[in-house]
């Protein structure tokens, strides 16, 4: 490792107390895990310096931040396009969920509204009642003959 490379790391991985700060007065085992995560952050360091010490990896990485930087402005726009035309797209699924649900509450509105006149004439007029049973339920007299005219096609 390069000398500015050794001090570089040694920048990333110094411990605050040798740097003359006070230390964290807590249980062996808090030290003990940053002893570790100290350890792994030192290993992580040296594996990305050694890695990008590959001219050809560092040609990668130049590159795509070179590219980064000069399409910057497009690239924002094209994520901005995004955002906004899903955004778009719920909004416009919203509304029409909530057209059809206005359509239903007023089906059904106007459902209850004739079903309830309908029970206020039940309760009232008997002969309402007779009414609703010859025609939704096919009742009659014994002394009646009923025959059913239907349009539906048999199969």
């Amino acid at each position: 490792m390069s000398n500015t490379n050794f001090r570089f790391f040694l920048l990333l991985t110094s411990n605050p107390t040798e740097s003359g700060q006070s230390q964290h007065k807590s249980g062996p085992l808090i030290k003990k895990n940053l002893k570790y995560s100290t350890i792994i952050w030192q290993i992580f360091v040296i594996v990305v310096i050694s890695w990008l010490k590959d001219t050809r990896r560092m040609n990668k990485v130049v590159w795509i931040l070179n590219f980064l930087a000069r399409y910057k402005y497009i690239i924002a726009v094209c994520i901005g396009v995004i955002i906004i035309g899903n955004a778009l797209i719920k909004y416009f699924s919203y509304n029409n969920r909530i057209n059809t649900l206005e359509k239903d509450i007023a089906k059904y509105t106007q459902i209850h509204k004739r079903d309830s006149t309908l029970l206020r004439k039940l309760e009232t007029d008997p002969q309402a009642v007779r009414q609703v049973a010859r025609e939704k339920y096919f009742m009659h007299t014994s002394d009646e003959d009923v025959f059913v005219l239907s349009d539906d096609e048999e199969e």
